[in-house]
């Protein structure tokens, strides 16, 4: 049995493996975006979860170039998320929406028990995947409202998202 020590110091792995998966993340976003409509800003967010305890996590605001208005704030959704690798949100000026970081065995263990008959009772934990179709490790959408589907993150899906969260301040841009 893993002592809660072990636990701690696994997740903590965790919690790095996470912070350079935000990082990457926040790169590539830089180069998404045209430096002259956008300004990027790095920061750090307190985060604590149970096994984990306190940590930090980078975050990343978004701000119009010309009148330095906050566009989005991607904030860290927690590096332990049910389900997935890690989840940060992003909240613009009129809506909010959160990616996922997935991996192609992500899923949920489920503990089955078999019993037939006068057989003893079998049991086994098999992962249930929460989403279909994921191929390849990185950030993903989310399409709960649907069919629970999922996309990779791309260029054009993350504008897609920035005008879904602050439509005023990214159409005049688009």
């Amino acid at each position: 049995m893993e002592t809660i020590s072990a636990t701690i110091e696994s997740n903590q792995n965790v919690v790095a493996a996470y912070n350079k998966r935000l990082s990457a993340l926040y790169e590539k976003i830089k180069e998404w975006l045209d430096p002259s409509y956008f300004r990027c800003l790095e920061g750090t967010m307190e985060l604590e979860q149970y096994l984990i305890g306190k940590y930090s996590s980078p975050t990343l605001a978004i701000t119009d170039a010309l009148s330095s208005e906050v566009v989005a704030k991607l904030y860290p959704g927690g590096a332990l998320v049910i389900g997935a690798a890690g989840r940060i949100d992003i909240k613009g000026t009129a809506d909010s929406d959160y990616l996922v970081y997935l991996l192609p065995e992500s899923g949920v263990d489920v503990e089955i028990t078999d019993k037939i008959g006068h057989q003893p009772e079998t049991r086994k934990t098999v992962v249930s995947p929460v989403f279909r179709n994921v191929q390849t490790e990185g950030w993903y959408w989310t399409e709960i409202k649907k069919l629970a589907r999922v996309k990779p993150l791309t260029q054009e899906l993350f504008m897609d998202i920035l005008i879904e969260v602050s439509p005023d301040e990214i159409l005049s841009h688009t």
